[in-house]
């Protein structure tokens, strides 16, 4: 407490933020490629082809594939690209999340104890995103790692001074999830068939638990806004395109990518959105 009173110097973080977005890097390119297979984390890495373990210097995201030249150390086959897409991505927002809290948060200020809670939560949402995205995307699953997750991390930093309370952190879990899964069954039962998945409701409960039931709310409502926007255009130019829908076009897009989207966009700018919005019903 007494150390994060004290400010910590902008140039001081940069290197601490870089490390914790390897790590991060490594874990969720991990996650990513394991848990849809239920393969356990504390397996070593091995190669695909030869099933060698792959030597921890080409383990380190991003560099590691580098040093490698995209070659197996053993057996010298080919190793997939995707993993340093991943990486990279991942590593991007992770220094999008420091870019963002350094101009929208701090002024360019020395993190103090009064901007940590933001810091962190920002910096949970933006690295979440894109294991979200690939995950949902790829296998039409949410892995509890960051859904579950989500809430516990979201719980934990409110004890923070500085942001929400637990009380309203613990309620925003609970209502932003239960409010879903209750919406959830509604359209179940008007279509006839299931419209969303319990990872959906896991995933809002997170941010619920990180920013507050409101602002989980808005984060659904511009989730299903951007969602209504990319789908519906995606589905016209497939069946134009090729004159019928797939599965996926038909109404199988996955909706925990577009919530990953929205929720650091409300994060940052959810109150001056809901301001415009309730602005323009003033007489």
């Amino acid at each position: 407490y007494i150390f994060f009173m004290q400010n910590i110097p902008f140039s001081i973080l940069i290197p601490v933020i870089i490390v914790f977005g390897f790590c991060a890097a490594a874990f969720f390119n991990r996650l990513i490629r394991r848990m849809p297979f239920d393969i356990s984390l504390r397996i070593k890495e091995t190669c695909s082809h030869c099933k060698k373990p792959v030597p921890v210097l080409f383990q380190i995201p991003f560099l590691g594939i580098l040093f490698a030249r995209f070659r197996c150390s053993y057996c010298h086959s080919k190793m997939s690209k995707g993993s340093l897409l991943v990486d990279f991505s991942i590593l991007s927002t992770v220094f999008l999340a420091l870019a963002l809290w350094h101009i929208f948060y701090s002024n360019g200020m020395p993190l103090s104890l009064e901007t940590l809670f933001p810091f962190l939560a920002l910096l949970w949402l933006m690295i979440s995103l894109v294991p979200v995205f690939v995950i949902d995307f790829r296998y039409h699953l949410l892995p509890d790692t960051i859904s579950i997750g989500g809430i516990i991390f979201g719980v934990a930093i409110s004890f923070i001074p500085g942001g929400i309370t637990p009380l309203q952190s613990i309620l925003g879990a609970l209502i932003a999830g239960g409010g879903l899964y209750l919406f959830a069954k509604l359209i179940a039962k008007i279509l006839g068939k299931q419209a969303m998945g319990l990872g959906d409701v896991k995933l809002l409960a997170g941010y619920g638990a990180l920013m507050g039931a409101p602002l989980a709310f808005e984060t659904l409502i511009l989730a299903s806004f951007i969602g209504i926007c990319i789908v519906f255009p995606a589905r016209l130019v497939y069946a134009k395109a090729f004159g019928t829908e797939s599965e996926t076009t038909a109404g199988e897009f996955p909706f925990g990518p577009f919530l990953a989207l929205a929720a650091p966009i409300v994060f940052i700018y959810g109150n001056w959105i809901l301001g415009l919005y309730l602005a323009m019903f003033e007489v």
